[in-house]
């Protein structure tokens, strides 16, 4: 643009247009250079995947503690934000990752009080003395997809076991499409391609463009960076990761389980290939690589008539349960899986807000039996 068209734009009009020449020359360089999003992230050390908490009023604050949730499922992000990338792998470190969902991540509990923060407390080492670490990398919501895009990424970070702890809902069909999965396309398309991933949805394509790289096209990532932050500084003035730790939610356990026969719609004799799929078993076989790689079938709250009725609990019908797990244990015996069944491990008094989350009690009681685990099967040769 010649000085003479300068000229004759008003002063407000070449303030305009002064900026919009900055902000364009500002997203060229930032796409020119491309940095991390995680560059932004002040803090990089948390004991679990970070949440972003912000405050809330009215109808947005659903829990009645004045914050409301909003889940990261970058997974860049959370990683960057975890403490498994705040230092390299030591020379002496065995390495454990725990891989699972909501009752994993520890909800309802301060992070001192998760299995992963227990056992690091003892200060365990395996039978060649080796310092045993335990890094938790649950993720709220039971989806098997969403658990392998986890343990890919988790495998840059060289574990040496990995526990993944998962129940039969996790494997059927529509959690195999919650946000975090279809938040995540190039892995889920990585996945596919290069595992035999079978998506339950259409892998949208995720062009490496110009434009996806400068500050608008990265807009979604940079915003949670920067709004992930902001939730560091206000939980850290709280002393908390998780403002409803202190609520007493300890209900679901206490009530009946039911009488209806149905799984998801679903009435025997339906077999499971018709309702769920265990194909990401073999999957995350294939991702661990030489880790040793144990399964585990979390535990669940057996409800008041659950082991005489129909239903286990409010989730599983007897029909559907039962077969889950005879097909669990088939699977592992044919494949030489090391595979532990705790499903009926914790009485329903250790059970807090459902069937799967678990009280202080609860999680101290399963934080010994994941140490007789880690170290029978830390010692054991390949």
């Amino acid at each position: 643009m010649s000085l003479s068209v300068l000229g004759r734009v008003s002063t407000p009009g070449r303030v305009l247009l002064k900026a919009l020449l900055l902000f364009a020359a500002a997203n060229l360089l930032f796409a020119w250079f491309n940095p991390p999003a995680e560059y932004l992230l002040l803090f990089r050390r948390a004991p679990r995947f970070p949440s972003i908490w912000e405050p809330a009023l009215g109808a947005e604050d659903e829990s009645g503690t004045g914050f409301r949730r909003v889940m990261l499922s970058d997974l860049s992000l959370l990683f960057h934000a975890h403490e498994i990338s705040s230092q390299p792998k030591a020379g002496d470190e065995y390495r454990v990752v725990l891989l699972g969902d909501s009752a994993g991540w520890g909800a309802y509990l301060l992070p001192e009080q998760t299995v992963s923060a227990l056992i690091n407390r003892m200060d365990l080492r395996t039978c060649d003395g080796k310092r045993v670490k335990v890094y938790n990398l649950s993720y709220p919501f039971l989806s098997a997809t969403k658990d392998l895009m986890i343990l890919s990424e988790a495998m840059n970070y060289e574990p040496d076991m990995i526990i993944w702890s998962f129940s039969l809902i996790g494997f059927t069909a529509e959690r195999q499409t919650i946000d975090f999965v279809t938040e995540n396309p190039a892995r889920l398309k990585d996945l596919a391609e290069t595992y035999g991933l079978k998506p339950e949805i259409q892998v949208a394509p995720h062009p490496n463009s110009f434009w996806n790289r400068t500050i608008i096209g990265r807009r979604r990532e940079l915003n949670f960076a920067l709004r992930l932050n902001f939730s560091e500084l206000m939980l850290r003035a709280l002393g908390t990761d998780e403002p409803h730790a202190s609520e007493d939610k300890a209900r679901t356990c206490r009530s009946l389980a039911g009488n209806a026969l149905d799984f998801l719609g679903f009435l025997p004799p339906a077999g499971l290939e018709t309702y769920a799929s265990l194909d990401s078993l073999s999957i995350a076989a294939q991702l661990a690589g030489d880790a040793r790689l144990i399964y585990v079938n979390e535990p669940t709250c057996i409800q008041p008539g659950g082991r005489t009725g129909t239903r286990y609990n409010v989730h599983y019908p007897r029909w559907a349960y039962d077969q889950y797990r005879l097909t669990l244990d088939e699977m592992a015996l044919e494949n030489g899986w090391t595979y532990v069944d705790l499903w009926d491990y914790l009485p329903p008094s250790r059970f807090s807000n459902s069937i799967f989350h678990r009280t202080p009690e609860g999680e101290q009681r399963l934080a010994q039996k994941m140490v007789e685990i880690i170290l029978e099967q830390s010692c054991r040769q390949p």
